[in-house]
């Protein structure tokens, strides 16, 4: 179970990287799948779905 205190859903990949770094326990999501192992209080999590990131 985790805990999320705000969403935040930048529009730019700079946008997102200081989000990132102004708390430690800012937390990019990706899947998600790992959070439910363990117990865990995130600050911010940062959705990238809004940005147009090309593989």
């Amino acid at each position: 179970m985790f805990t999320l205190k705000d969403l935040a859903q930048p529009g730019t990949l700079d946008e997102a990287y200081q989000i990132l770094v102004a708390d430690r326990s800012n937390v990019l999501l990706g899947g998600c799948a790992y959070l439910r192992l363990g117990s865990l209080k995130i600050n911010t999590a940062i959705d990238l779905s809004k940005i147009n990131l090309d593989i």
